[in-house]
């Protein structure tokens, strides 16, 4: 059983000192608070998703970041269940190129 106790206070030992070099190098790497450990009773939550099937997906062309953005936070600030898809409108080249749709992608 001296064996046992010997060996695992050798473990514990040698863990210790692997923590302490990992915590150095990270204060040396600018790292304030090293390894944060959970503290009891606290626990980190993630905001509840509404149910899939209670979100309306609404797709709309993409014109600007800014109006996208604009869209998502007036749709979040009034807790409408509705995601917002920007897709990105025909590109000019795909207009004029695309009469025939049997052909290739080449203008001529």
């Amino acid at each position: 059983s001296s064996g046992i106790n010997a060996e695992s206070q050798s473990v514990g030992e040698q863990l210790e000192h692997s923590l302490k070099m990992v915590d150095s190098l990270l204060n040396k790497n600018g790292y304030t608070t090293p390894r944060k450990f959970d503290i009891p009773g606290t626990t980190r939550h993630k905001a509840k998703r509404p149910n899939r099937n209670d979100v309306v997906t609404l797709c709309l062309p993409y014109t600007t970041k800014y109006d996208s953005n604009r869209i998502r936070n007036f749709i979040k600030s009034k807790n409408y269940p509705i995601t917002p898809i920007f897709t990105p409108g025909k590109s000019l080249r795909n207009i004029l190129c695309n009469s025939r749709p049997l052909d290739t992608n080449k203008c001529t």
